[in-house]
């Protein structure tokens, strides 16, 4: 018998680089969903501390109680783009993935909403499209990174508008609507939508990380798959009630948010994801702290 009842077609997937104080209460969160993903799969890489770590292994017993699969992966550091790519293909065959970070923590409803927002995201639509996947809201508690658009603001769900930012604190009931952009630290994707045209001269699994060489590893690759994504006319929902927070590394992130917008609108357009024409209005719904 099962303590919880058991999400049999998702699986939650997220990468650590020896942040393990932060990944312990990641995975706890997880532990204390509502609805559980039937596997997780963790990506220890680089300097890998604390497989000894009391707490992470109470962690990942606690997992195991609920009746969840755990999967641990140790492997070299190659980058977040290749280490997102290599968890997609870990659980290959499941329907969904619930792709987090190791920083966050969820709400216990945060799987359970998500599911909501995909059953119901056929509505707002047409039906030529397909939804690819489902994003959760993700604010800081703080500025750590400098952000222009920073706010702790607690903002109505049933307020929401379509493009709606989603690193804001909500309350009350769910709304889904329409989302332009992603954010991987929370964000259900709908595999078989996704992988719709493998086998037929293109890997998706590849693509939707990968948007350049290896030897450029600058961050942005969510708001890029995001783009990849709309590209083979897929689409996203954002559901308000699907929250988790975002607690921060301790080492310093990127603040060059400049230098980075321009990084991610020559790629978009080189990649063929948007026009050179169409570009700086794209880029201003779905890079809010580039203003």
């Amino acid at each position: 018998m099962k303590i919880k009842p058991l999400a049999y077609n998702v699986a939650f997937v997220v990468s650590s680089r020896g942040n393990m104080q932060a990944l312990t209460g990641c995975l706890t969160s997880i532990a204390m969903q509502q609805l559980l993903p039937c596997k997780v799969v963790i990506r220890l890489e680089g300097e890998i501390m604390g497989l000894s770590n009391f707490y992470f292994e109470q962690s990942v017993d606690l997992l195991r109680v609920m009746g969840i699969d755990v999967q641990i992966m140790c492997s070299k550091s190659s980058g977040v783009r290749r280490a997102r790519t290599e968890l997609l293909k870990s659980v290959a065959g499941y329907p969904y993935v619930w792709m987090g970070d190791d920083d966050c923590v969820y709400d216990s409803a945060c799987l359970s909403e998500l599911i909501v927002a995909k059953d119901e995201a056929g509505k707002h639509v047409r039906d030529d499209v397909q939804l690819g996947w489902v994003q959760g809201s993700k604010p800081d508690v703080n500025n750590r990174r400098g952000y222009k658009d920073f706010s702790i603001e607690v903002r109505e769900g049933l307020k929401a508008n379509n493009d709606e930012g989603y690193n804001f604190f909500f309350t009350g009931p769910g709304k889904t609507v329409l989302c332009s952009s992603l954010d991987t630290g929370n964000v259900l994707f709908c595999m078989s939508a996704v992988c719709k045209n493998e086998g037929i001269g293109e890997s998706p699994l590849e693509e939707m990380f990968n948007h350049t060489t290896p030897e450029y590893n600058s961050s942005g690759e969510d708001t890029l798959c995001a783009l990849y994504l709309k590209s083979r006319s897929l689409y996203g929902v954002f559901r308000t009630s699907a929250n988790c927070v975002h607690m921060e590394k301790q080492v310093g992130g990127f603040d060059e948010f400049s230098a980075r917008k321009n990084y991610i609108a020559a790629t978009a357009i080189k990649n063929g994801y948007v026009t050179e024409a169409d570009a700086d209005l794209t880029l201003k719904t779905v890079l809010p702290w580039g203003k």
